[in-house]
């Protein structure tokens, strides 16, 4: 990278930190806005949970005010002292003979026996059935109850709304005396006093086929104020199960549920099979029941009953004695969809954005490496020595255009410089011409001087070499004389 040069390195470093700015920015904006999806996912399945709790606690508790407001109002009371005193004139096996009446005899088929009003047989009993029969049907009908029943100071199951197994049975010494309905029974029994509430917590009934079933009892007091006889009401199931299965607030994975001490659930969800049920059937055992069996409350990521990672919120809710945990789930995948989406259109948007800006930034760094790269270049040939370069950028009003006026200004420099030089060469030359003009001059004049002083010169020499050759000629005549 620090080998490059700056036309290479600068569009790199614009595109890398646009990328990186929008990578930045885009994690930051997700990471918040995922915690906000998830606030709102953790607020709706709370709000869900809170809305099944407090319609839990309402249903019940108007449960509860029902059972000791009849036990206490005159026609529970009468509706007990006339059945009870017709239930004794029927002498023995009252069970045999208001079974058959009610139960073998009657034309509705089972499951509909309580559509019986009254017996053909004229008896006490059949009247007196046939005057409340109808308004503890109603009540049944309009509250959701399973069955209705009531029972005489002695155990024996006088009256039931639905003629099931246990209608006319004993319950002290009886062949359901080990049942819930005989566990309540006794409860009231050992704590007979105004207002007093009992209730058993779901478990299988076997005069009820071994459904799931749950009860709740209340003392009746005879006008007097004596003791006299217990109303007990079998638990809605379907009730329940309608306010735990709704699904507003749950997306497509939430649902809300009952679990009970053991660990099983004590609703059906809203996912199991129309005709199949949950209850006691199906172990829902997570860290968040245990927590709410435990009597804390509050909401986290778990495991379910399915073996699925899930936001759960999860409380206790006690009801006479029993308590139960009331879960409300949602799978994580669902909650994570807006999250995930989220995700994929910020991905999407942060890859635009970069893009977007990158080629912004590569084009913006482009426009500053480009004219540099030409000055670069064009100085290289201005010290190459060509001066015709061409120097870019010269018309740009910013740092670039003054640094190419600069290099404009450093190759008129250079041209200016080479003229210069050039005339510099020129007067040079003229000077060295100049110069040998007048050494020629000089050796032209020089040479004309020793020329006169030699022909000054040679002329007494010629003159002098005549006398001496006229002296030698002399002495050899002489010397040819004398010999």
């Amino acid at each position: 990278m620090l080998n490059l040069k700056i036309a290479a390195k600068l569009p790199i470093v614009v595109v890398v930190l646009a990328i990186f700015s929008a990578v930045v920015t885009g994690v930051i904006a997700f990471t918040r806005a995922e915690s906000a999806l998830e606030d709102e996912a953790f607020a709706k399945i709370d709000a869900a949970h809170d809305g099944r709790i407090s319609e839990l606690t309402n249903y019940l508790g108007a449960i509860k005010a029902d059972v000791m407001v009849i036990a206490e109002n005159h026609m529970g009371i009468d509706a007990l002292e006339e059945i009870e005193d017709a239930w004794a004139d029927l002498g023995n096996n009252q069970k045999g003979q208001l079974q058959k009446l009610y139960i073998d005899d009657n034309p509705n088929p089972a499951g509909s026996k309580h559509l019986l009003d009254v017996a053909p047989d004229d008896s006490a009993y059949s009247k007196a059935h046939a005057k409340y029969h109808p308004w503890f049907r109603e009540l049944l009908m309009a509250k959701g109850y399973y069955d209705i029943f009531l029972i005489d100071d002695d155990g024996n199951v006088v009256y039931s709304v639905y003629k099931e197994a246990d209608f006319a049975t004993d319950l002290k010494n009886g062949e359901w005396k080990d049942t819930d309905l005989a566990t309540v029974w006794r409860m009231v029994q050992d704590n007979f006093k105004l207002d007093y509430v009992a209730f058993t917590d779901f478990r299988a009934y076997a005069p009820s086929a071994d459904a799931p079933a749950s009860f709740i009892a209340s003392p009746i007091f005879d006008h007097e104020g004596g003791k006299h006889g217990t109303l007990i009401f079998q638990m809605p199931v379907d009730r329940l199960n309608t306010i735990m299965q709704q699904s507003t607030g749950m997306g497509e994975t939430g649902e809300t549920y009952l679990v009970g001490k053991d660990g099983f659930m004590r609703t059906t969800s809203r996912f199991t099979k129309e005709g199949e049920t949950d209850i006691l059937k199906t172990k829902a055992d997570s860290e968040g029941v245990k927590n709410a069996l435990a009597g804390k409350d509050g909401m986290l990521v778990t495991i379910d009953r399915h073996g699925d990672e899930t936001l759960m919120a999860a409380a206790p809710l006690e009801f006479v004695g029993v308590t139960w945990a009331v879960i409300a789930n949602i799978d994580m995948e669902e909650v994570d969809i807006p999250v995930i989406d989220m995700r994929n259109a910020m991905l999407i948007a942060v890859l635009i954005v970069a893009v977007v800006i990158g080629i912004i930034g590569f084009l913006f760094s482009r426009s500053i490496t480009n004219p540099i790269a030409g000055m670069t270049d064009s100085m290289g040939v201005l010290a190459g020595g060509d001066l015709d370069a061409e120097i870019p950028a010269q018309d740009r009003t910013d740092e670039i255009g003054e640094m190419a006026a600069a290099v404009q200004v450093f190759k008129e420099n250079a041209i200016r410089v080479k003229e210069m030089e050039a005339e510099a060469a020129e007067q040079e030359k003229r000077a060295a011409a100049e110069k040998t003009r007048l050494m020629n001059q000089m050796a032209d004049d020089f040479q004309a001087s020793v020329g006169g002083v030699v022909e000054t010169v040679s002329s007494p020499s010629t003159e002098l070499q005549s006398s001496a050759q006229s002296m030698t000629a002399i002495s050899e005549e002489t010397s040819t004389q004398a010999t």
